[in-house]
């Protein structure tokens, strides 16, 4: 008597799913050994200063005096909106 793969693979799965504490638990296994828990901050290090967020980088902008060139290319319109095509008459 030959038992073919299919047969034996539906036995092992009505075997293992059959005890529902063996299921939760061997998932629980597989999400412990996948996920770290959160670790706590290191209580002998204090924070530093301004929150613990880098500076900013100064600006590359070059300030301008008062009787500055004003801009150097046309600005386009403010606010510019993007909608339907407009219809065209035949």
């Amino acid at each position: 008597m030959t038992v073919d793969t299919q047969q034996l693979d539906e036995a092992f799965l009505d075997l293992m799913l059959a005890d529902d504490e063996l299921v939760h638990a061997e998932f629980d296994a597989l999400i412990a050994a996948c996920w770290e828990s959160p670790s706590e901050p290191p209580l002998d290090k204090p924070c530093p200063p301004g929150g613990g967020h880098p500076a900013r980088p100064p600006s590359r902008r070059t300030r301008r005096g008062a009787g500055g060139l004003g801009r150097l290319l046309p600005r386009r319109p403010a606010g510019r909106a993007r909608g339907p095509p407009r219809r065209r008459s035949c």
